[in-house]
């Protein structure tokens, strides 16, 4: 269990393709706008170009250069046989925990959770196989490491016989997060600095966002959009000249959508569609100004506003990893809400995708949890509940004190996540395309 050392933020502005400001996942004043990080560019492993000869290279096709001729893998394959919602054949395929030297459960949360997702491990292997950088000076290639390393060693186990993340290379990651600080989140650059707990659905975006968007390339066999970038478009009607308007939407969902849960009529055991319906994702009544001619003279004319319009936001490309998240402050009160929300294991977004964009069905299976234990916004502690991908079966990962089921091994792992006998509610779920 950790407090907090940064004052919680009330509301954030989450990556959505609806207008306005969203919620954020663990906070309650508002901040300052971020910036987005920018269009993608391809990887230069950080270093600036220059007119001199090209670094050496201290990482090339996925293999460490060590003492010559030595070298290690630092990442899985770029070309594994196999679906990418399917995990490949690993050395030791067993969950494992992360150490925690004492505020670190919001990132051993978001890691576990992440390495059970198949399509993210296998995208590790598919991006950033060459890089000038050497040691902590690249995030991206300690988490590749990590996250490869996670199935391919097998580590001391705590006593007990719970398993552990090699410790050595999560020690590297803590050291290369600290020296790549957030550019575009503030509150998280300021708990890093002082080693206070923290969001993990902020970690997650930096993650996503920060480290892993700029170092993708055109030689990648996925990009990162497809990995991860649910896009929209949003269409009106105005009632005065009958005139349907389609647009792009503002913003891209670079990290999935979120998901209010103070909304009227909420209560434990509502379906996560309801939620999505009442937080207004795909469809709300937004203020909009027809530019037609007759509507631009009638507005010259009468003095009107834009008057407020039902906007319908439909999806047009979908990802192949899905994160939701689960507002668990109530802004309001800043107060943690409690709501039991009843996700599915499939969740299908076929209601809400634009048919002449993607043909048929469009499902997700959910495959880890990120859950917060605690009463406050101010204290508690983080737990992964993930599903086993070496048998059928789902578990917790709780930092390295426990890997394995604590109810029936049944999905209620994932619904109703819980570690030595305390429940836990989920704030982020991650799921696969199918």
């Amino acid at each position: 269990m950790a407090r907090r050392g940064a004052k919680r933020s009330a509301s954030r502005e989450l990556s959505s393709s609806r207008a306005g400001k969203k919620p954020s996942p663990s906070g309650a004043k508002s901040r300052s706008k971020s910036p987005s990080p920018g269009p993608s560019r391809p990887s230069t492993g950080g270093v600036a170009a220059s007119s001199g000869p090209a670094p050496r290279l201290a990482k090339s096709n996925g293999l460490l250069f060590l003492t010559p001729p030595k070298t290690r893998r630092v990442q899985p394959d770029s070309d594994l046989p196999g679906a990418i919602n399917q995990f490949p054949d690993v050395k030791f395929p067993k969950s494992k925990g992360f150490e925690n030297r004492a505020v670190d459960c919001y990132r051993s949360a978001v890691l576990a959770a992440l390495f059970h997702v198949p399509g993210f491990y296998r995208y590790m292997g598919m991006l950033h196989r060459d890089c000038h950088l050497k040691g902590a000076q690249c995030l991206l290639c300690r988490l590749q490491d990590l996250c490869y390393n996670y199935y391919a060693a097998e580590d001391p186990k705590k006593a007990g016989g719970v398993a552990k993340a090699p410790p050595r290379l999560y020690k590297k990651f803590h050291e290369a997060v600290e020296l790549n600080l957030p550019e575009f989140y503030n509150e998280l650059k300021q708990n890093i600095q002082v080693n206070a707990q923290s969001d993990p659905r902020e970690f997650l975006e930096y993650l996503l966002r920060e480290q892993i968007r700029p170092k993708q390339s055109p030689a990648d066999s996925i990009s990162y959009e497809q990995m991860f970038e649910l896009e929209t478009k949003q269409s009106w009607t105005c009632a005065d000249c009958g005139v349907t308007r389609t647009n792009p939407s503002e913003e891209t969902m670079h990290a999935g959508f979120y998901v209010r849960l103070q909304v009227p009529d909420a209560r434990n055991g509502r379906s996560l569609r309801l939620f999505m319906e009442q937080s207004e994702l795909f469809s709300a009544n937004v203020e909009r100004r027809c530019d037609t001619a007759q509507c631009i003279i009638a507005e010259r004319a009468f003095g009107r506003d834009g008057p407020v319009r039902r906007v319908t936001t439909t999806i047009v490309r979908a990802p192949e990893v899905l994160f939701v998240g689960l507002q668990r402050i109530d802004p309001n009160f800043l107060v943690k809400d409690f709501t039991r929300v009843n996700y599915p294991e499939v969740l299908d977004l076929s209601p809400w995708v634009e048919s002449t964009e993607i043909a048929g069905d469009l499902n997700y299976r959910l495959d880890a949890v990120v859950a917060h234990k605690g009463d406050s916004i101010d204290s508690g502690h983080y737990i992964a509940a993930v599903r086993k991908h070496y048998e059928d079966g789902f578990e917790i990962v709780d930092d390295d004190n426990l890997v394995g089921p604590t109810q029936d091994g049944s999905f209620r792992e994932l619904q109703r996540p819980q570690s030595f006998s305390e429940e836990a509610q989920a704030m982020i779920l991650m799921y696969s395309k199918l």
